[in-house]
């Protein structure tokens, strides 16, 4: 994958170690990362290691992690990692661009000896799982680590406890070893540094803990000082794994979005109508994709349509229907509620058995999804919400929020590449978003973002509280992931935030349900 990256050069003390093979490059480019060997570490838990190219990026996604017991587990934060270079590489800078798409470990390698013998920088957002710093007191935040491994024990040589331990974007990390000086940097910034002469020369590598979304790119080592700073914005990219059957979003009085997917590229179309067996009208994209998005503009209220949809030439559908909005003025509909559904499992899948049933004894117009869409964490959700509800969101939508699973992964990226949910908000973000349906007012919101006095998430409740669709409406609706008030699981009594800062709005402005998940009780 090409990246464009400003690169600074940080001139620091060097020395020029003989029978140095460098400079070294590589970006993947090619599809394969020959010359790197893949070491899966010791006593490995739901390996094996997954390691792969994809867009020009070498990407792990198993969620390997060592050892049993949780002592031991975040004491040596061991995965898998792979190795490549030449042994008598001594003094060198070590750069490569990293994304993680979860919330564990990431990080480099240097003067790597063997499996059991190297140093490395270690970076982990996942406070649970943070471990204990060198003092023996559980660290409890996200950490930034510079270590040795001798004979297989690690050995702390520098550490931060932090907010963040890398940014949910791309960015660059950098390892300089000059003699017994070791440095890294996030983004041409130093985070830690340490003396240490254990080892004066090695290869590199790149590691993966419990992470099932670490990505690398654009890896270079150099004799010469070289810092990279940070890289150029670029789109995040998801794999298409395999056909998704279409879908029905964001239905309006006038309009509905038809999403579906191809493993192959090619133009869609929708073919549409009133009739059905006379679909008379047809909606085209202007360029061939994967990712199919045909938006139906122009339609009837309260009008049920027949569309089948074509990818090329091939058709890809038998023929569906949907209905669009009902008139404001409309006194009665029905919607069903869902929570915390993604697991992939026979109790899912009946369900959505059941929610289909419910559709077929009554006229159910949509569905609402509390959040946790996917409840694990990756970037693969036709498993968990396409395959078990195609049966459902072919005719109607399902109208979700984020979970905090759901944002594990990239920060809610997927969920966003996924789902094609109102824009009406200052900052135009899917993450929150409010619709009118028939006499009632729905606000969707985000519960894992900042909802705080003076936050964009806060003036957008507040306006859409007061927005003259919601002052004609009968009924105020407002569903997000995390509770005020709990009593489902043991120590967890409800989420201050929303305590502190959204119940007082909603009693203030009379709204009439709020709709929650996260403890798997409603």
């Amino acid at each position: 994958m090409r990246i464009f990256l400003v690169l600074t050069l940080t001139i620091l003390a060097t020395s020029v170690a003989f029978g140095q093979s460098l400079p070294f490059h590589d970006d993947f480019n090619d599809g394969d990362f020959d010359g790197w060997e893949v070491i899966d570490d010791v006593e490995p838990q739901f390996g094996p290691s997954d390691w792969s190219v994809e867009f020009g990026e070498l990407v792990q996604k198993s969620n390997i992690w060592s050892y049993g017991p949780v002592e031991l587990e975040t004491k040596y934060h061991l995965g898998t990692h792979v190795a490549t270079g030449d042994k008598n590489w001594a003094d060198y800078s070590f750069n490569a661009v990293v994304r993680s798409s979860d919330n564990d470990g990431v990080g480099l390698i240097f003067r790597y000896q063997d499996e059991h013998n190297y140093y490395r920088i270690l970076l982990m957002n996942d406070a649970a799982w943070s471990g204990r710093d060198s003092s023996g007191v559980p660290v409890n935040t996200p950490l930034q680590r510079l270590q040795k491994f001798i004979d297989g024990e690690p050995y702390i040589l520098a550490e931060n406890k932090v907010s963040q331990a890398y940014p949910s974007d791309y960015f660059a990390l950098t390892a300089d070893v000059r003699g017994d000086t070791l440095r890294a940097y996030i983004n041409g910034d130093l985070i830690l540094s340490a003396l240490d002469d254990t080892y004066d020369s090695g290869r590199i590598g790149l590691l993966s803990y419990a992470n099932t979304g670490a990505y690398y790119d654009s890896v270079a080592v150099t004799q010469s000082p070289l810092i990279y700073s940070e890289p150029e914005e670029r789109q995040f990219m998801y794999r298409v794994r395999e056909f998704r059957a279409p879908y029905i979003q964001n239905p309006t009085q006038t309009s509905v979005e038809v999403a579906w997917r191809t493993v192959d590229p090619s133009i869609g179309r929708v073919r549409y109508g009133m009739e059905k067996g006379n679909l008379d009208l047809e909606s085209v994209e202007s360029e061939q994709v994967q990712k199919h998005h045909v938006r139906l503009d122009g339609l009837q209220v309260s009008t049920r349509y027949f569309y089948e949809v074509y990818s090329g030439s091939e058709r890809s559908s038998d023929e569906e229907n949907f209905k669009t909005a009902p008139r404001h003025d409309q006194k009665q509909f029905s919607f069903l509620v869902l929570g915390d559904s993604g697991v992939d499992t026979p109790t899912q899948w009946r369900v959505g058995e059941q929610m289909r049933a419910s559709m077929n004894e009554r006229a159910v117009d949509f569905v609402v999804h509390v959040g946790d869409v996917h409840q694990g964490a990756g970037d693969y959700y036709d498993d968990i919400y396409f395959k078990p509800y195609r049966e459902i969101i072919k005719n109607i939508n399902i109208f979700t929020s984020l979970g905090n699973h759901d944002v594990i992964t990239d920060n809610g990226g997927v969920y966003l590449d996924d789902f094609y949910l109102p824009h009406n908000n200052p900052d135009s973000t899917e993450r929150y978003y409010s619709f009118r349906w028939a006499n009632a007012y729905f606000i969707a919101l985000d519960t894992n973002g900042d909802f705080s006095p003076g936050s964009a998430q806060h003036d957008f409740l507040l306006e859409a509280l007061t927005d003259s669709l919601r002052r004609s409406a009968t009924w105020t609706f407002v569903y997000a992931h995390h509770p005020p008030f709990t009593e489902f699981w043991t120590n967890y009594y409800g989420d201050e935030r929303v305590q502190n800062h959204l119940v007082p709005i909603y009693e203030e402005y009379d709204v009439d349900m709020v709709m929650n998940g996260h403890t798997h009780s409603y």
